[in-house]
């Protein structure tokens, strides 16, 4: 089997990694979407032949921490493919210290963890709002928009107590950070802000509202849950890996 590392995908290769996730996806009833390169510098993929024929693919995606991800053939598991396009990859990320994510469902992933020496392992939630009725709001906030979409909340100082930041892609809105400030904890300030948001992004029509949470944060799941969001997906990161 030979393994190419490559810093770009282009020529042929976007169809045939199709046409091998289309495959894996077919026999393992799991959806796999590859990742194929953004605009960011430091992408790599791993791709792994077998007579010409893709049997194996994964990426290292750049970012803080870098990521790796990926899939192999149904009929070439349990050859170490994986766990070879990893070792590959890991060498380029650029603090050494990238994390291998998957889904529990992924044949395999578990003691593919293992057999890199994982020692850290993380779970992310992605919810959905899904309620047919908006939560009712517990608090009236003053709130400013800034350029980067981000919400400020106001109370009754000049000094915000909180913020939501929103990313908006057509008709999806990804609340990407809710924070509110330590001395307004425990007060409702970010069940009224999550309130607030989602009555303006219905307004504004939109129809896919998503956010994404660590699964060991409990007291944001209850608040998201308690706003009318519901997990939709979850993805396991493993860090620490030989």
């Amino acid at each position: 089997m030979s393994l190419k590392i490559l810093s770009q995908i282009n020529g042929v290769h976007p169809a045939e990694i199709k046409e091998l996730a289309d495959e894996c996806s077919a026999r393992d009833g799991i959806k796999y979407s590859p990742y194929t390169g953004g605009e960011a510098e430091g992408d790599f993929f791993a791709l792994c032949h077998k007579k010409n024929k893709l049997v194996g693919f994964a990426f290292l995606c750049a970012g803080e921490p870098d990521e790796i991800s990926g899939f192999v053939h149904p009929d070439f598991r349990r050859q170490h493919i994986f766990t070879r396009m990893v070792k590959a990859l890991k060498k380029h990320a650029k603090a050494g210290a990238p994390e291998f994510s998957g889904r529990d469902g992924y044949p395999g992933f578990g003691k593919c963890a293992e057999a890199l020496g994982a020692s850290d392992r993380r779970e992310e939630y992605l919810m959905r709002f899904a309620s047919e009725t908006l939560p009712v709001c517990a608090k009236a906030l003053r709130f400013a928009r800034q350029e980067d979409g981000t919400l400020l909340f106001f109370e009754n100082g000049e000094a915000p107590i909180g913020h939501v930041t929103l990313y908006y892609d057509g008709a999806l809105a990804n609340i990407c950070n809710v924070f509110v400030e330590p001395d307004f904890r425990g007060q409702g300030v970010g069940f009224s802000m999550l309130c607030f948001v989602l009555s303006e992004l219905k307004g504004q029509g939109v129809s896919n509202i998503i956010l994404q949470v660590s699964g060991s944060n409990k007291p944001a799941l209850s608040l998201y849950a308690k706003c009318g969001f519901e997990i939709a997906d979850s993805v396991v990161f493993y860090s620490r890996f030989v």
